[in-house]
């Protein structure tokens, strides 16, 4: 049987690329960031539309920071950002939104990461059967709905990223929720089947 590709990794990709920050002294995710590269305007509300198909909910509405615990909170309760995946994705497509609270602390040469990402995502084709997925996914049900739980690891630099990736079936496809953090003292994968929970009570 084929294996699906690693979502949880093509997410490092992206979060390892800058994923909107910049070296900046003790700087926040969110404080004077560049514009998005995105075609998605910053800031921009959006219902996804993935090969034709509009998705069941909107990723940038279904969660917020009053969802997440008060310690891990963005100060200024920056608003979620669309977050466009990458077209060599099969899986998902136009079909994202993250909330996060990020730290760059400069020091000498060398910039440090401090990471705290929440991303939600919806694709057609997006796959919650851990059979299908890779070796270290776990099968689960979350809400009802079957689902898969992947926890992996990456390096921002020279700093471990720990991440939890929670995938389920939604109405027309997938529906999945990922934590990266290297930032807070908070368990991933127990605060990224929380909040799966919430999506899929809040999901068709």
């Amino acid at each position: 049987m084929s294996r699906a590709p690693v979502w949880p990794l093509v997410l490092m990709l992206v979060l390892v690329s800058g994923c909107g920050l910049e070296p900046a002294q003790g700087r926040e995710s969110g404080a004077d960031e560049p514009a998005s590269t995105s075609s998605v305007a910053e800031g921009e509300i959006v219902r996804p539309t993935v090969r034709g198909q509009a998705a069941p909910f909107d990723p940038c509405t279904v969660l917020s920071w009053d969802d997440l615990p008060p310690e891990v909170r963005h100060p200024q309760r920056r608003p979620p950002r669309p977050w466009r995946g990458p077209e060599s994705n099969p899986q998902l497509v136009d079909a994202g939104c993250r909330l996060e609270n990020s730290l760059v602390t400069v020091g000498g040469t060398e910039a440090s990461h401090e990471v705290f990402l929440v991303i939600v995502a919806w694709s057609p084709k997006l796959i919650y059967d851990a059979g299908a997925y890779h070796a270290r996914a776990e099968p689960a049900s979350i809400e009802g709905r079957p689902a898969l739980i992947s926890p992996s690891t990456g390096h921002n630099g020279m700093r471990e990223i720990r991440m939890c990736y929670v995938a389920m079936r939604a109405e027309g496809g997938g529906a999945a929720v990922e934590v990266a953090n290297n930032r807070f003292r908070v368990d991933e994968c127990e605060l990224a089947v929380r909040l799966a929970r919430l999506v899929a009570r809040r999901i068709p």
